[in-house]
This record gives structure tokens, sequence and C-alpha cells, in this order.
């Protein structure tokens, strides 16, 4: 039997990773990956998305792998096409996102010869994926197949357990690539050996959380004080069990959990409680009213206030996760607890079972700063129209529970994260606060939308939009469900808000960075619907048209009236205060 060998290995490794119920290939067009191509368009269980831009490709594989919440394979050829792809590996790896990147590559012999398109790619990633193979090029013998075999069976222990995280499998290929570019002849009993020889046992089953039990640390302090704040931050919870696990903590320690935007805990979920207008009284708990003790859990928080709380001084952290990450280096005592929320919350809750805290005034002093500051961000947001930040409170509770809501970097995150608490309805919120870099924002919004049968929306900044601009593209080709909200204040007008704003010429020279382009013909260009209301009741009839496919709202906005904004709820709230 003739058989071409890169065919054949890369058939073991396509229908391998259908067995583990992978569903989706992104495909970036190449030659050296071309055995890679035909395997994967060729089997019957995997979807495939063929993509111009590697780069792009990345972050949509990225977004479809948060939106089925399963693994995404990722293929390219040869060169600086797997370079495009580290972006998206990075913030992959940050949010343990499940990405399968197969990068094709030219003979180990050819590198550091000066041959085309060789480059130095077999540990491309370096930290920023859990695991990296090197593969030789294939031969038709059964040794080269149980070291294969024995790649695949390393792979299947990582997915079965959970894969946390891109792994990356970088393949060796010599000519001929295609499949009619026979290499071996074979007798049957042969290919039969082969077969078996590729055939993995897995190693081990799903990944248990980690069994928790509270150091002798841990249980003498909090046995001991009487203060306690719970701070939950982006991702910190997953599940309906974790919110309620959170909610029980509070409720043993009469402790406020004070909630990041992108904490996962939704309105259905929230306890009593939590609070979300921390913003305005950072400055309170760290001056008049600290805690003892800050339960954290996620990641760490969007806002500098945030950041601020978790930083006190004379404060010990305790800082959660599976992972057994610090999460935070602020200079204060932090005590790391390997454990998923729930291990950690009964042991803790059955450590002080028998403690008493009487001192219920310290959560009325914070709760009455909570109403005190929702007031003054609500008077502010009514105050001061069409901000970005009624904007996105427009677009959010016009989205309904079913629907997906992906929110950019810079800005964007920031005023959401600050007027959280006042958001009607519950949200499917996704982000790209791995690294949060401005790149591939549009694209992952695609991957999402592709992963759902729901209308997804993007809120993106118009420095965030132009960057990724030809993902625009991607949304046409398949056809997606998505809604922009593009947020145009002129180009990196968030340094307005950071210390730099003091060297006002610096600022305009090399900070601003408005793109000068019409985007009503640059989306035009790409077929898609263009609107451009000036007003939330204009915005709020454009949000509830009937819709398939894409379409672009463009909202022109100004950093000067959310810099006024906040002023006026810090004012506001100063003023709830002393009456």
């Amino acid at each position: 039997m003739q058989i071409n060998r890169n065919i054949f290995f890369s058939e073991a490794l396509i229908s391998f990773l259908a067995s583990k119920k992978i569903r989706h290939a992104v495909l970036s067009p190449g030659s050296r990956n071309t055995p890679l191509t035909f395997a994967a368009a060729g089997n019957k269980k995997i979807s495939t998305y063929s993509l111009i831009d590697e780069r792009a490709a990345g972050f949509f594989a990225s977004g479809l792998a948060r939106s089925t919440k399963k693994p995404v394979i990722l293929i390219c050829t040869s060169g600086t096409a797997a370079a495009e792809y580290l972006p998206a590996v990075i913030e992959s790896f940050f949010q343990k996102i499940p990405l399968i990147v197969i990068t094709a590559d030219r003979p180990a012999k050819l590198r550091g010869t000066g041959a085309n398109q060789t480059i130095y790619q077999n540990n491309i990633y370096g930290d920023h994926v859990i695991k990296a193979w090197d593969v030789p090029q294939p031969e038709p013998d059964q040794r080269y197949a149980r070291k294969w075999s024995g790649v695949l069976g390393e792979l299947s222990d990582l997915i079965d357990r959970g894969l946390n995280g891109p792994v990356h499998l970088n393949l060796q290929f010599d000519k001929p690539f295609e499949p009619d570019a026979f290499t071996d002849n074979l007798a049957a009993a042969e290919i039969r050996m082969l077969k078996k020889s590729l055939r993995i046992t897995s190693k081990s089953g799903k990944k248990l959380p980690p069994a928790y039990k509270m150091s002798s640390e841990l249980n003498k302090k909090i046995t001991s004080v009487f203060h306690f704040v719970i701070f939950c931050g982006p991702d910190a919870v997953k599940s309906k069990e974790d919110s309620a696990y959170i909610g029980r903590l509070a409720d043993a320690f009469g402790a406020p959990v004070l909630c990041d935007a992108f904490s996962g805990i939704s309105k259905q979920h929230q306890s009593r409680h939590t609070f979300h207008s921390f913003h305005l009284y950072a400055g309170n708990l760290i001056s008049e009213i600290k805690p003892d003790i800050i339960f954290q859990f996620g990641n760490l928080p969007v806002s500098k206030a945030g950041e601020e709380i978790l930083s006190m001084k004379g404060v010990t952290r305790v800082v959660v996760n599976r992972e057994g990450e610090k999460r935070g280096d602020y200079g204060n005592t932090a005590i790391v607890c390997t454990a998923d929320i729930a291990s950690f919350a009964k042991e803790t809750i059955r450590a002080a079972k028998n403690k008493k805290f009487s001192d219920t005034s310290y959560y009325e002093r914070i709760h009455a700063l909570e109403q005190a500051a929702e007031e003054a961000k609500r008077h502010s947001l009514e105050s001061i129209l069409f901000t970005e930040a009624e904007i996105i409170k427009t677009v959010a509770e016009n989205c309904t529970s079913r629907n997906l809501l992906m929110i950019g970097n810079s800005m964007p995150p920031r005023d959401l994260d600050y007027i959280s608490g006042l958001i009607r309805g519950s949200l499917n919120l996704f982000h790209n606060r791995g690294a949060s870099g401005i790149d591939g924002i549009i694209a992952s919004a695609a991957g999402i939308a592709a992963g759902s049968v729901s209308r997804t929306f993007l809120i993106i900044g118009d420095v965030s939009f132009f960057y990724d601009l030809t993902s625009l593209q991607i949304i046409k080709q398949n056809n997606l469900n998505l809604t922009i909200v593009l947020l145009n204040n002129g180009g990196g007008k968030i340094f307005e808000m950071l210390p730099v704003k003091r060297f006002p010429e610096m600022i305009r020279q090399y900070y601003h960075t408005p793109a000068g382009v019409n985007y009503r013909k640059l989306i035009s260009a790409f077929d898609i619907r263009y609107d451009n209301p000036k007003s939330v009741s204009e915005l709020t009839e454009v949000l509830g048209r009937r819709i398939t496919g894409c379409n672009v709202i463009e909202c022109k906005t100004s950093i000067k009236d959310t810099i006024r904004l906040r002023k006026a709820a810090e004012e506001k709230f100063s003023s709830n205060l002393i009456v």
C-alpha cells in the first residue's frame, strides 16, 4: 500500500484529537502544514476555519475555546507564521485557555543553515505554554511510531486532566506534503503494526480538586481577629456553586464581598453582601476601617482602587486558587491556599464555627459606604450624558441572559468595572485581561461568536478597533452574529487619566494616537452595516433592531466627560458622607 508518511502521521494526530472530543480547528494557509490541513479538513468530526492572518487566527481560536469551553486546534506553516501566534498564546496562557497549537517546521538539520523560511521555532513560545514537543520528521517504522505514541500519551493525559492553557506541538516535515505524492510502499501488515504502535493508553483521569487542609498559621489567624473582607477579582468564580460558597463564607465571617466586574458573580447569584462601588471608598477602608484579613479570590483587579485595597499594609491576604499562585506582590503578608472555593470555604467555616463575630458595626459601616458610593455614581451618570460609561451600561442592559458580551482593553473594562453595580441584569462576560493587550480584540470576539448560537456584543475602543481592523473580514467570511460598539474618543485618551498627563506636549506627540480615518467608509468596505447614534435613546433604538450578521455602532465620545463623571461622583460621595 502506498502512503505519504506526512499525511499518515498527521491523520493519526487529528484522529486522536477528535477521539478526545475536540471539535474545532483553525487553519492558517501555508505549504509546510499541508499534511495537517488535509488531515483536519478530511476528519468529519472536526469543524474547520481557514483564516488569512495568523495573528488574528490565534485570537479567534482563543475566543472559540472560551465560548465552547473545549480545546481548539490551531495549525500553521513554518517561519514567522508560528511567531504570529505568540500574542494569542500569551493571552491564552494567562487566561488558562485550552489551545493545541500545531506548527509545521522544516527538518531540524536545516536550522542555522540559512534555509528559506527556517527559524528556531521548536521552543518559540517559551514559558507561555504548559508543554512543548519538538517532533522529528516522520519515519514509517515502529520505533518512530512508539515515540509519536509517547507524545500523544502525554498530550492525552493533559487533556484528560482538563487542559488548563496552551500546548505546542512543533512537527517537522520534509517534502512531499500532498496525499497523492507517495513516500513509501508498505505491506498491509506493516500498516497494521504502525497503527498498533500508535495506540495510546491514558495514564490518568480527570484531575480532582486539590485536597485542602487549613494550616495552623491560618487557623490561628482567623480565630483571633474580627474584621474580614472578601475580594473577588476577575474570573474568581466559575459556577453557581462557587458563588454560593462565597456567600456562605461572607455569612460566616460577616464579611462584605467586594466584586470586580469580571469576577463571574452574576446578579442572580449575588448575596446581600456583594458590593461593587468600592472605587470611591477604598481610601476609607485603608485609613479608617481596615480589615484584619482579606480573602482574595480570582486574578488581580482591573481598577487601581482594587489594587490599593489588596496592598493595604498591616493586613493579611489569604490568596485562594487551585494553582497555588501568589496573585500579587504587594508587600503585605500573604498566605497562599492551594484549593478550590468550595474546599476552602468548607474548611474555613468549620474552623471558625465556634467563633462569635460581635462587631456588626464594621460590616454596617462598609455597607453604608457602599450605598453612598452607589448613589453618587448613579447621580453622576444621570448628570453627564452619553459618556463611555453610560454607553457601556446601555449596551449591557440590552444584552439578554443568553447574549455574550466581550469587553476590549484600555478604558472599556475600567468603565464597566466602575459602574457595574448600577447595571440591571446578569452578563455573560468575556475579556482579554490575561495580558491586557489591545491586539486581537475583534478576532477574539469573532471566535466567541463562532462558538455560540446567541448574538455576541463587543465593546471596543478606537485604537484597538483600528489595530485589529482586518479581523472584520473573519466576521464577514463566516457570517457571524456580532454587534461591535466602537467607542471613539480620538485615540489613546486613557493617558489623560494617568500620571503622564502632567506632560501635555509629550501626551500630544507620543501618547495620543488618533487614526485619522473615516470609520464609516472603512466599515462599509467590508459590506458591514454602520450606525452612528448621538444619544442613549438613538443607541437604544439601534440595539433594539433585529439584525443578522455583523453591525458596527460608532459612538463618538470625549475623555473629558469620563473625567468629569468620576470627579462628580467623588464630590457627590464626599457630600453624602458629610450629610
